[in-house]
């Protein structure tokens, strides 16, 4: 077993909905040695969760964790740009140069 399925496990002996910390131990223990940059709440695939948002070297990941049993709803990674809105070159993607 991992140790998300295990947390998630752990879970879903209580009643109590999931707090905000157990969301980020979960998502942290998905993807491992990242850093937390944000975490809120959303709605995903109609399940209450914690969307917790981390970055791994040039990865971004959002982890969304039912807030009700602590199971992972959906997972995203995206490549980092580092906020550049072009195309990597320097080049506009948009056709405007501002």
């Amino acid at each position: 077993m991992t140790t998300t399925t295990l947390i998630a496990a752990a879970l879903l002996f209580t009643a109590a909905p999931v707090t905000q910390a157990q969301a980020v131990d979960i998502a942290k223990a998905r993807v491992p040695g990242a850093s937390v940059v944000e975490v809120h709440r959303d709605w995903e695939h109609g399940h209450r969760t914690w969307e917790v948002e981390l970055r791994k070297g040039r990865w971004e990941y959002e982890v969304h964790v039912a807030v009700k049993n602590g199971r992972i709803v959906k997972v995203d990674r995206d490549r980092d740009d580092g906020g550049r809105d072009d195309d990597g070159r320097g080049r506009d993607r948009h056709g405007d140069d501002d």
